[in-house]
């Protein structure tokens, strides 16, 4: 029963954060469906620790009833999701066949034949157009035929480490606790205060103030945990701590999908296993700590900023902007190191770019505009307090 409520906030987080790329796209198209998967769970994740970060400042108590809009738009990400199935589904049937204009066949000898010729259509079809949507993320003829017998050996050797790799992080953040002093005193101690307490502290007088330990130090891991934990009904540790693990599988897709543009298949295997073999990920992955969160959160910052200079689309500047509130609300060194960053980033972007100045102010005012309504009334709420900002 635990494995299938852990699945059900994963899901709901995921959905979340596909419903928020979909809308944010606003029918054009801007992502491959794997590249908003691979986006959807990190920003559904940084949503849920936003929302319950603001119903407490707003002075409701974080119980599972509190939580009844995020299921809300979980159910807009089915939705969508049914869209997206539905005009697919619309490649198979011509227009006459859809508006039912063709008429039923009534002789059962007659029917027979029909049918199993649109069973085989349908067959083939079917099959060409998932053929499609792989080739959109992988392609057959790049990925193997054209490589030679080394390369094919090299592949295989790289796939089977990074299985064996996430499957080794997988069984120790399931069976080992946390055991590094950042994770056990900060993030699932504070995750711990705020779930049993079913609030947020906003007494700085009040030992557990934030959470308690590390009171300057973001909230957003810790409150997702407490999302898990919420919904599997208790607090459950190597469940939890698989937070980080599926960060880190969203962020190798999402480098895997983005370098299809710039290079081959086998560097873009090669790239992820080179990142998966640094100790720190490995380690990272699950121990409890928020290093793998925060990386995720800035490398769709920059990946898409990067992406927004190439396709101009302004929209993407709107997932940009909070996923830079997202590392600020994870960890300081988001606020202090990266944020400057990636203003430096886009305004280099902004000056080179081949968009007239009206249009250049319209997008500086939609990043801007979106990292203050995101992150803003964290950094206030530091301010008020007086919390130092590293």
């Amino acid at each position: 029963m635990n494995s299938i409520l852990f699945i059900i906030s994963i899901t709901t987080t995921a959905l979340i954060g596909f419903f928020a790329v979909s809308v944010t796209e606003r029918n054009k198209q801007i992502f491959s469906l794997p590249e908003k998967f691979a986006l959807s769970f990190p920003l559904g994740a940084g949503i849920i620790a936003f929302y319950l970060f603001y119903i407490s400042i707003l002075g409701f108590n974080i119980t599972i009833i509190s939580t009844v809009p995020l299921f809300m738009l979980g159910m807009f990400g089915i939705l969508k999701l049914y869209q997206i199935r539905q005009s697919s589904n619309n490649l198979f049937f011509s227009p006459q066949r859809r508006r039912g204009a063709e008429k039923r066949p009534t002789d059962s000898m007659s029917l027979t034949p029909r049918l199993r010729v649109s069973a085989v259509n349908f067959y083939f079809l079917r099959m060409n157009q998932l053929r499609t949507r792989l080739d959109s993320f992988v392609n057959y003829e790049e990925c193997w035929n054209k490589h030679s017998w080394i390369k094919r050996a090299l592949l295989i050797l790289f796939t089977i480490t990074i299985v064996w790799k996430l499957s080794f992080m997988f069984f120790n953040a399931i069976v080992i606790p946390p055991i590094f002093d950042d994770a056990i005193t900060c993030w699932s101690y504070k995750a711990k205060v705020i779930y049993f307490n079913k609030s947020i502290e906003m007494n700085p007088d009040n030992p557990l103030f934030l959470g308690g330990a590390y009171s300057l130090y973001p909230l957003a891991p810790s409150l997702f945990r407490v999302w898990i934990a919420l919904i599997m009904g208790g607090w459950h540790e190597g469940y939890i701590q698989l937070h980080s693990l599926i960060i880190l599988v969203s962020l190798l897709l999402l480098i895997f999908i983005n370098l299809k543009e710039y290079t081959s298949f086998f560097m873009r295997v090669l790239s992820c296993y080179l990142i998966i073999s640094v100790p720190l990920f490995s380690t990272h992955a699950y121990a409890g700590y928020a290093d793998i969160i925060l990386s995720c959160y800035i490398t769709i910052c920059f990946i898409l900023l990067m992406k927004w200079y190439f396709t101009k689309e302004n929209n993407i500047l709107i997932i940009a902007a909070a996923s830079m509130a997202m590392a600020i609300f994870t960890k300081n060194e988001g606020l202090v190191l990266y944020l400057p960053a990636a203003l430096i980033t886009f305004s280099y972007y902004c000056y080179k770019v081949a968009m007239k100045l009206d249009e250049k102010v319209k997008a500086v005012s939609l990043y801007i505009l979106t990292l203050c309504i995101v992150a803003g009334p964290w950094i206030v709420f530091k301010i008020v307090y007086n919390i130092p900002l590293w």
